[in-house]
This record gives C-alpha cells, sequence and structure tokens, in this order.
C-alpha cells in the first residue's frame, strides 16, 4: 500500500450491477468522498488492468458489491481485487461487502460483516457504508507503520493492535470492528501499535490516551506494563478492555496490568438470564449474536459522572464483571439483573481451564461491566468486553455504546 491515498473507496461490482453502483458512487462523491468508479477513471486508449491496478493501491477502502451477478462470471477478478484488502496483515486498506441481493454469500467472505443492501428502503445501509468509507482524519504511515492521521489538534489516541487483537473474531482495530466510533470522535490523532511493537517511554509519551483490548494468545512482558502504569501516572489515560473468563480460559496476563490500579477482570461469563445454557455460553464467543448480548439501561456511582452523560442503554456480549476497590472514581452497572456463570472443567498447572466441559450459574444480579480510577495525575478505565465498542453496537442507534465511547475519550484526555 502507498504511503497515502488519492481515493477514498474502490468500488467493485459486476457490470451488469452498474446502475446501482452508479447511483451510489455518486451519493459518495456529492457527500465529499474520492471514489473510483470505472465509468469515471478508465478512458479511451487506457489499459483497463493497469487502470484497475492504480485504483486498487491508492484506494484505502475496497467496496466489494455482491450479487447473483457478481459470482457469475464475473467472480474471478472480483475476488483477484479484493484479496489485498482482505489480507490480515494489510492494516492500512479496508474491505467492505456491500450485499445487493439475496445470492448466498461465497463461503470465502463468509466470515465478513456485509452492508445489507437488499431492502427497499437503504438509507440505513447508505449511512453505513458512508461512515465506513470515511478516513479517520486523513490517515498517513510513520515510519514504524502505524496508522496516524494528519490534524494536528485533539487528543492523540494510541490503539494496540500489536499483540494479535486482529486475531479476534469481530477485530477490535481501528481500521476494521473501531472504524465507526473512531471515525465518529472529531479532531483527534490516531496511531496503532504493530507486531512486535514493545511499550515504552518514547512511544507512549507521543500520545494521550492508550486503548487497549486484551491480547489475543499472548503474554506481555510486565516491564511494559510497568512502563504504562508510570505513564498514566505522570498525567495520560488508559482504556483497557477485557473478555469472558480472562485468564481463566484465555493466554493471557492481563490482568497484571489492570491489578496496577486496583482494578480486576473476573473470571466470569455476563449472560442474558435466558441464555444460560451450556451452547449459548460457548457460542457468544463468536461474534455478534443479537439473542446473545445483554441488552440493559445503566446506572452509575455517581450517577452525574461525565463518563454516563446520555448513556441510557448499552448492549454487551462476552463480557465478564469489573471488580474494584471502594474508592474509585466511577463505577457502572446493570439496571436489571443479568446472569454470572462460571466456567468448569480440568486445568492446567496456572489454573487456566484447558477444556470448558459446562457453565454453571453463579449468581443473577445487576453486574459491573465498567469502572474507572485516578492513577496519580492520570486516569484508566476498564471495561469488561473489547467487544463493547464494535460498529455491530455503536451503529444501533437505539444503543448508547457509542456515546460511552465518546465520553471515556474525553475524560481520560488529559486537560492541556
Amino acid at each position: 500500500m502507498p504511503d497515502d491515498f488519492r481515493y477514498d473507496v474502490f468500488l467493485s461490482h459486476s457490470a451488469k450491477d452498474k446502475p446501482i453502483v452508479r447511483d451510489i458512487a455518486e451519493r459518495l462523491k456529492k457527500d465529499g468522498l474520492k471514489v473510483w468508479f470505472d465509468e469515471w477513471e478508465i478512458k479511451p486508449g487506457d489499459s483497463i488492468p493497469s487502470k484497475i491496478d492504480a485504483g486498487l493501491e491508492y484506494s484505502r477502502v475496497l467496496a466489494l458489491f455482491m450479487s447473483a451477478n457478481a459470482f457469475g462470471s464475473d467472480w474471478a477478478a472480483l475476488e483477484s481485487y479484493s484479496l489485498r484488502f482482505r489480507d490480515p496483515l494489510n492494516k492500512d486498506g479496508r474491505f467492505i461487502p456491500v450485499k445487493l441481493d439475496d445470492a448466498p454469500i461465497k463461503t470465502s467472505l463468509a466470515q465478513f460483516l456485509y452492508i445489507d443492501w437488499s431492502g427497499r428502503d437503504n438509507d440505513h445501509a447508505y449511512s453505513q457504508l458512508l461512515t465506513a468509507c470515511r478516513a479517520i482524519g486523513n490517515t498517513v504511515r510513520d515510519e514504524k507503520g502505524a496508522g496516524t492521521s494528519t490534524t494536528d489538534k485533539g487528543s492523540r489516541i494510541l490503539i494496540d493492535e500489536g499483540h494479535q487483537q486482529i486475531k479476534w473474531v469481530g477485530y477490535p482495530t481501528a481500521g476494521k470492528g473501531y472504524s465507526s466510533v473512531f471515525n465518529s470522535l472529531n479532531d483527534v490523532v490516531v496511531k496503532s501499535t504493530t507486531a512486535g511493537t514493545s511499550f515504552s517511554s518514547s512511544l507512549l509519551n507521543q500520545s494521550d490516551v492508550l486503548l487497549m483490548p486484551m491480547p489475543f494468545g499472548t503474554i506481555v512482558n510486565p516491564d511494559e506494563y510497568e512502563a504504562i502504569a508510570q505513564w498514566v501516572y505522570a498525567g495520560h489515560g488508559l482504556m483497557i478492555l477485557g473478555n469472558y473468563l480472562m485468564e481463566g480460559h484465555h493466554h493471557t496476563n492481563f490482568n497484571h496490568l489492570a491489578r496496577i490500579f486496583s482494578l480486576e477482570f473476573s473470571q466470569d461469563l455476563v449472560m442474558p438470564c435466558d441464555r444460560e445454557d451450556f451452547r449459548s455460553c460457548v457460542g457468544q464467543a463468536f461474534g455478534t449474536r443479537p439473542e446473545l448480548q445483554t441488552s440493559f439501561e445503566v446506572i452509575a456511582k455517581p450517577v452525574d459522572h461525565p463518563l454516563v452523560t446520555g448513556v441510557k442503554r448499552l448492549a454487551l456480549q462476552s463480557s465478564c464483571t469489573v471488580l474494584s476497590r471502594s474508592d474509585v472514581d466511577i463505577t457502572a452497572f446493570s439496571q436489571q439483573s443479568l446472569s454470572v456463570m462460571k466456567a468448569v472443567g480440568p486445568k492446567d498447572g496456572s489454573g487456566k481451564i484447558q477444556q470448558i466441559q459446562d457453565y454453571v450459574l453463579d449468581k443473577r444480579a445487576p453486574v459491573c461491566f465498567a469502572a474507572g480510577t485516578s492513577h496519580g495525575r492520570g486516569r484508566v478505565l476498564a471495561v469488561g468486553s473489547w467487544k463493547t465498542f464494535l460498529n455491530e453496537f455503536t451503529e444501533n442507534p437505539a444503543l448508547d455504546n457509542g456515546r460511552l465511547f465518546q465520553n471515556a475519550i474525553a475524560w481520560l484526555t488529559p486537560t492541556k
């Protein structure tokens, strides 16, 4: 991928779907996006393969319009265009499938969340597409390969993507699963760590807020956690996002970091009260499924804390409960009772369950899903699930997950 992009989005489609895609291209262009659309970019006498290859190279997003037409004779070419954007190691490009009709989706695309354009009223689908195609600021790459915005105002956010978080089903990264919440922020600088990055004072001091979803199958050097703690103490903000069962089932030492701030992610799983069966408890781990989400009204102590301003209803999935000491700045709870489940199965020498054989009910009660505290001149917020801010939740107008994220960044950002 190049160091900058000439196009916000490349529209990949079957020629038979051109009337639909042309209308979409014109709407995106009218809304200020730079669109690569073949009718506009390929002129008489041009080499068609060369123009397409250049368009792909200089586009930040590829939107693939899926249909019976696309999956027909055009499919080999359309699939080849998408491969570089579907590569999980490509942190610059983004792949967005758009479903135009009821044609069965190819197996190779089944893992990707798509935008549904097959209905009569596509205003919501267009809003999703426009949001997904808009850049986080004007994105470039720095010398370490981290995506960063060229804006020089507002909060400087560092998101940890260097500990295999891309392997989580849902992609908790700025350019994929969290794209909507980052796009909703104004005047921010966003950087992301890459594989092999170590947290040091020189790296951390370039940012105001660190967002850290739980690493995937990774033990982080405790010295790096200590560096993060010292950086927070000096006056910065940290958001740590846990996962169900934590080190009770996953290969992680993430609680080492949480405990520095007298916070802890519990080794449990929060489920809806009507979904306590083993199959549902296992199924919650894979993607986001509405029937396995806990949806609830929010209460907080104190009730007027800025973290929960405008936050009335949330949904969570794959969350654990959050423990804290009594003198933290804020605790946020579900108003309704939820089911807190414990896992049962043989454990290894470290106490980690190697194979979950069953889930048993621990209690039904309102649960603490987030807690925030001060640490020196800085602040820390722990949230029970990294899925809380995925696009599926933050784009839902009935939920306030996106507002919670915006409030959190504002609260964590140091006063300048």
